[in-house]
């Protein structure tokens, strides 16, 4: 098979993914003593693919992530990453969040979704149990293959699930603070001087 490309305009960026299967059929004859004869057929094939294009080796451009929430982030609470990723020349193909939250031993990839409104690629990072460290880069590709990683050694991609307080020590800490506002303010009116009214 062949295939002849025009292009309508220039320069012209894109991929091309080529499938092609069938089926291999033949016969296998006895092999003594164990195996009898046999008739078969196998499903074969291959799939390759390839961008076309003046030549683009500039990897695309990763901007500095933000998330929400941006401050603290509870136990257990979601939190989307948003970045904004250009390729000026054959186009964004992808964009992936990656997160680990033991120190890089194992990662987990989430694909990014560019959003139409904002412009920006987004993914959510679900909740973790208090006290986790998580860590995340991102990892984009143009459609020539380049590739641009955002390593997660910035400050900004690290966050820390804060420690969920338990219900009696917080009932303990208010408890404690209004209390000492109480003696604070009985022992400052002890200390004001006495007025004298006079009719």
């Amino acid at each position: 098979m062949s295939w002849t490309l025009i292009a309508t305009t220039y320069p012209i960026w894109n991929k091309i993914t080529i499938i092609a299967e069938g089926l291999v059929a033949g016969h296998v004859f006895e092999h003594y003593p164990d195996y009898p004869a046999y008739d078969y057929a196998d499903r074969i094939g291959g799939k390759t693919a390839f961008a076309i294009g003046p030549v683009d080796e500039t990897p695309p451009t990763i901007g500095v992530p933000t998330r929400e929430p941006s401050g603290d982030v509870q136990p257990n609470q979601n939190v989307t990453v948003s970045v904004n990723v250009k390729d000026a020349e054959s186009g964004v193909e992808n964009v992936a969040l990656s997160f680990t939250i033991d120190d890089g031993a194992t990662w987990e990839n989430i694909t990014m979704t560019l959003n139409n409104s904002t412009g920006l690629y987004e993914a959510t990072i679900r909740g973790q149990e208090a006290g986790t460290t998580v860590r995340f880069k991102i990892i984009a590709y143009d459609v020539a293959g380049n590739v641009a990683v955002l390593d997660g050694t910035q400050p900004y991609c690290v966050y820390v699930v804060i420690p969920e307080l338990s219900s009696t020590v917080l009932l303990y800490f208010c408890a404690s603070t209004a209390l000492t506002a109480l003696l604070w303010l009985k022992d400052h009116r002890s200390k004001l001087p006495k007025q004298q009214f006079h009719f």
